[in-house]
């Protein structure tokens, strides 16, 4: 390979770990994939509304920033949206979980008794095969 297609993949994989860093550098973002974490189901965004007590349209931008890193996926079903923590593919991808997951759950308790109280919405079944 060629030293400019290395460049290109090392640039590729940098840009793609700062955006990593800048969606998680937010407080709400970082509950957001604790949250997803924790569950390990999907999650309507309107459960997601309740617990943050956030407006739609400011989760909805949470989301985006999630959904460009790399970090989330969505799965539309009817008129409701599921929200689920993408799997690492990347080693960077693990620690960055890794590290997630190493925030104290004092943090995160309170976020997921409410989902377990308010879950209007229970996560999609999986299809069978």
């Amino acid at each position: 390979m060629h030293k400019s297609a290395y460049k290109h993949i090392k640039r590729y994989h940098l840009e793609s770990n700062i955006k990593i860093f800048k969606s998680l550098a937010d407080k709400t973002r970082l509950r957001i994939v604790k949250i997803l974490m924790e569950t390990g189901k999907p999650i309507c965004v309107c459960d997601l509304v309740e617990i943050l007590k956030l407006a739609q349209y400011n989760l909805s931008r949470h989301m985006k920033e999630l959904k460009n890193a790399g970090l989330v996926s969505e799965n539309k079903q009817g008129r409701f949206v599921f929200y689920s923590l993408r799997p690492a593919v990347e080693e960077f991808q693990h620690f960055i979980y890794k590290a997630v997951k190493g925030i104290s759950e004092k943090y995160s308790i309170a976020d997921i008794k409410c989902l377990e109280k308010c879950r209007i919405h229970p996560a999609p079944k999986e299809p069978r095969s």
